[in-house]
């Protein structure tokens, strides 16, 4: 057995309760006599708490040497051997201690070096700065024109970049609108449909100057918004609260609110954004302003061009002989359909192309709108006699109208559900007509009068609230009262 303390041979064991090692009785004495410690662990230790070990040898030792003549000398080289022992030990511990300390300190050495390495790196950074900024001071005069290409540069950059985004964006909704498959959630002929009363939301203050024909309601946000005066109030359905934008513009001749919730307002040839403090002077007055299905960009029609704006300017810019009216963008957000006066066009956003045309049938263009579906734009004209309308389905695939639905009357709008499924068409007031679309005919069935005493329906289902609630609903305000209420379409 060997002594953790002389790393000798042991005669007489003890041993320390604190770490368990074993020693030389008189090794480990002198240790505690003089540091009162375990000399393994430093805990506290006296004479007391040793514990001694009794160790049977298999072969008894010889009797010592007995050497008479020189006693003393023997007792004083012990005596010198075992204090040699104990500060051999301790001097070991003071070198892993001293080991420890110089690692660390070299570590915040080298630390010390690399932060005014980058201090120093940095004060010539901005040393080479300085002198670059009074150079350009200097010589700026010289410069100017050289500034500004490279200003027009980077701005042409950035409108270029808004245009990739749009192409970009298309991409990812075509893939989206693709995977994305829901059923209409009524099955059977077109049976005549009523709306089940549902939650009713009150104190909606939209303002004093709002009516409920010029209330618009966002499916995918959840919100009602109405121009009162120079601002724009939004009621948020989930938050049950209205916030108002104070545009800054003297009147609201356009307006729409994105899918982020930015809105965009006109007055004559002001364009202003609720995100942005600025103001865009357009070169023509605005006839009509719609945006992005997912981005925060905006179609802006005047009367000699059509532009793509974001908040922070114009990134595109086309001429065009006629001004054009009743915009709809696609749901992938790359085409968009206006009508120039003859024709309903459809453009691309990105490169300002003519893509397809079609005349519809009557003059008067009331409402154009892609259906959910993607492939499918309806757009609901009359006559100029005001008696009779249509509304008819351009397939944009194989560039040819595919369905017509004819009233014998005007026709205010009409709706449809995110299943492009069914067609909500509203007459008037509070009198309502439903017609669903067969799959195996490929044809609209006729009207069928939907029971409801609602006025200005809006669909407040967009196609995940089918997918989770298996029906589709709408919404009204009702301007008087000051409130909104949530009505659910069931089956009679």
């Amino acid at each position: 057995m060997i002594c953790a303390l002389s790393g000798e041979r042991i005669k007489e064991a003890v041993a320390s309760p604190k770490s368990g090692a074993v020693f030389e009785r008189k090794y480990i004495e002198k240790y505690v006599s003089t540091t009162s410690k375990d000399p393994i662990t430093n805990d506290p230790l006296s004479l007391s708490d040793l514990i001694t070990l009794k160790l049977t040898p298999l072969v008894a030792p010889p009797d010592p040497a007995t050497t008479t003549s020189i006693p003393s000398l023997l007792s004083n080289l012990q005596s010198e051997w075992d204090s040699t022992v104990l500060e051999v030990f301790t001097l070991r511990k003071t070198v892993q201690s001293l080991k420890s300390e110089l690692s660390q300190a070299l570590y915040r050495s080298d630390a010390a070096v690399r932060v005014a390495a980058r201090a120093i790196r940095e004060r010539d950074d901005a040393k080479q700065a300085l002198e670059e900024l009074v150079l350009s001071l200097e010589v700026r005069d010289e410069e100017d024109e050289e500034v500004e290409e490279v200003e027009n540069g980077e701005k042409n950059k950035s409108k270029e970049e808004v245009l990739k985004k749009i192409e970009v964006e298309a991409e990812a909704l075509f893939k989206l609108h693709k995977s994305t498959k829901v059923k209409f959630p009524y099955s059977g002929s077109n049976k005549p449909f009523h709306l089940e009363q549902g939650e009713i939301y009150k104190d909606v203050f939209l303002g004093a100057s709002s009516h409920a024909t010029d209330v618009t309601f966002n499916a995918d946000l959840k919100r009602l918004a109405a121009v009162d005066g120079d601002s724009i109030n939004s009621f948020d359905i989930g938050k049950k609260s209205t916030t108002a934008w104070k545009t800054g513009l003297a009147s609201i001749s356009h307006w729409c609110v994105s899918n982020n919730g930015t809105v965009a307002a006109v007055d004559g040839q002001k364009l202003a954004f609720s995100n942005t403090d600025s103001t865009i002077e357009l070169e023509s007055e605005v006839t009509a302003v719609t945006s992005h299905p997912s981005l925060d960009i905006f179609l802006v029609f005047t009367t000699k061009s059509w532009l793509v704006c974001d908040p922070h300017g114009v990134a595109a810019r086309h001429e065009t002989p006629t001004s054009l009216s009743v915009p709809a963008v696609h749901v992938d957000g790359e085409l968009f359909a206006a009508f120039d006066g003859s024709e309903i066009k459809l453009s691309s956003m990105t490169t300002g192309d003519v893509l397809a045309a079609f005349s519809p049938r009557y003059g008067q263009i009331k409402q154009v709108q892609f259906a959910p579906n993607a492939y499918w734009l309806l757009v609901l004209s009359q006559d100029d006699d005001n008696n009779a309308s249509v509304i008819e389905v351009y397939d944009v695939r194989k560039n040819t109208v595919a369905n017509e639905l004819d009233f014998a009357s005007v026709i205010q709008e009409f709706i449809i559900d995110p299943t492009s499924s069914l067609i909500i068409v509203n007459h008037g007031g509070d009198e309502y007509s439903s017609a669903v679309y067969q799959k195996k005919s490929k044809k609209w069935d006729a009207p069928v009068k939907l029971d409801s005493s609602a006025k200005s329906l809006k669909l407040f289902s967009h196609i995940e609230d089918v997918q989770k609630k298996g029906t589709v609903e709408f919404i009204t305000y009702d301007e008087v009262k000051d409130e909104c209420q949530v009505l659910t379409l069931e089956s009679s």
